[in-house]
């Protein structure tokens, strides 16, 4: 008797251990609870689909839940989420082997959020990930992508957003694109892309590595933005584009061109067009003159800004020269070469306004923070200038003076103690550390103010 019932007992415990995980969550299947569903413990399970918060398995009864976390390895098992921002990717590992499926991987729509969570590994010749404008991807994770189709292997309107890498392999195939008229911001520390047509829709893509960037195995240095009737088209550079990208018939005249990387150059890159830059918090060096602003291609100054965290320096040389119109809004300007300017403004057709607090314009060698050299206009009304020759410097201008470089009634310079600099504004130099800001002095005790 006592074997008989070893036997029923051992029977029934090895039936329990092959029920799905999720079976067990709530009695009944009718209160919600968090889930874990290893996917390498269901046998013979084609689809997951979830719906607001409740899940079945190839159609059948559901499971409501307040949370969903899917994880494990698996083969031929597709998922379908919508209407829920709940499901958590953790670790799980899922490929496509039959030839005879072709319905997407991971199908997200009305609303899903999903967060990747450890490594996400999918892998299909059908479209991997697909998702309306709606819904996205986010969380600290890493995914990898394999697809071995020959359309697109992520289609998606409202994008990515991860911590981790972003890997997306499509050998024969391209590996992301925006549905029509939408762009696809995708955001991972590193992303890297690999891609076989030989046009590849890289316009509607937005993409924002935090450390790299790169496609085809050529790292990417910057982006180009463009403004057309219906969105943005975005296209991406190397550091050997560069040149090409400013150049007067380059066809970028317009767009914003963000810098995704630290450039080392040994000649001066020179901007001829409309454009704005953003450093994007990277820095661009140079031996020599590092960045030079001139004429576009009608011989009229070109209107350049450059904005946004990120360092300009030359080692030898000027980090910047002003020939065409400049604002400054972002950036730090450094010069290392005795007698040079950290920004160097010589034209009679330049123009420089600095409005960007955060602006900082230095050398660090023997030189001026700004030198001013027979220009048409110059106006600060914010940045800090420094320079062990002189923190700001006018030369050869008999009409040019230190109060005509800040906008009337407006600003003033102060001195690193917070002080408004009295006394000076009929002079060419300023030395120290200078800022310039919002005059708000009475007019008896500061001449800045009416």
């Amino acid at each position: 008797m006592k074997r008989r019932m070893l036997s029923v007992i051992t029977a029934l415990a090895l039936c329990l251990s092959l029920c799905p995980t999720w079976a067990f969550a709530a009695e009944g299947g009718s209160e919600p609870t968090d889930l874990v569903i290893d996917v390498g413990a269901l046998t013979g399970v084609q689809k997951i689909e979830v719906n607001g918060n409740t899940v079945s398995m190839d159609g059948g009864e559901a499971q409501t839940f307040s949370t969903l976390v899917l994880t494990g390895t698996a083969e031929n098992l597709l998922i379908k989420i919508s209407h829920s921002d709940q499901v958590t990717l953790r670790d799980l590992h899922i490929d496509i082997t039959r030839s005879d499926v072709y319905d997407t991987l991971l199908d997200l729509y009305e609303g899903s959020s999903v967060r990747v969570e450890g490594t996400v590994a999918l892998a299909s010749s059908g479209s991997v990930i697909v998702g309306d404008r709606k819904s996205g991807i986010t969380g600290p994770g890493s995914l990898m992508i394999d697809y071995r189709g020959t359309d697109t292997a992520v289609l998606f309107e409202q994008g990515i957003s991860i911590g981790g890498d972003l890997s997306i392999s499509a050998p024969s195939g391209c590996p992301a694109e925006a549905a029509s008229g939408f762009v696809c911001p995708i955001t991972a520390r590193n992303i890297t892309l690999t891609h076989g047509q030989d046009s590849w829709y890289s316009n509607t893509l937005n993409l924002n590595a935090v450390d790299t960037l790169t496609i085809d195995n050529q790292a990417i240095a910057a982006k180009v933005a463009k403004e057309d009737d219906t969105r943005p088209d975005f296209s991406y550079l190397t550091e050997a584009d560069l040149d090409g990208a400013f150049a007067a018939d380059s066809g970028n005249a317009g767009t914003t061109i963000t810098l995704l990387a630290d450039v080392e150059r040994t000649e001066p890159l020179q901007i001829r067009i409309a454009c704005v830059l953003d450093l994007g918090g990277h820095t661009i060096c140079c031996e020599q003159e590092c960045l030079t602003v001139y004429c576009d291609d009608t011989g009229a100054p070109s209107n350049v800004t450059i904005q946004g965290k990120g360092k300009v320096i030359s080692t030898n040389n000027t980090a910047l020269t002003v020939w065409g119109n400049v604002t400054l809004k972002g950036g730090t300007f450094t010069s290392n070469g005795r007698g040079f300017g950290g920004v160097y403004v010589s034209n009679q057709n330049a123009n420089l306004s600095v409005t960007g607090e955060s602006v900082i314009i230095q050398n660090t060698g023997g030189g001026y923070g700004l030198a001013v050299n027979n220009v048409q206009s110059v106006r600060l009304s914010a940045g800090t200038y420094s320079g062990e020759a002189a923190a700001i410097f006018i030369s050869d201008s008999d009409s040019f003076t230190l109060g005509n470089l800040l906008p009337m009634f407006q600003c003033a310079y102060f001195d690193e103690n917070g002080a408004p600099i009295i006394g000076q504004l009929d002079q060419k130099a300023l030395y120290g550390t200078v800022t310039v800001g919002e005059c708000m002095h009475d007019k008896s005790v500061c001449e800045y103010t009416p």
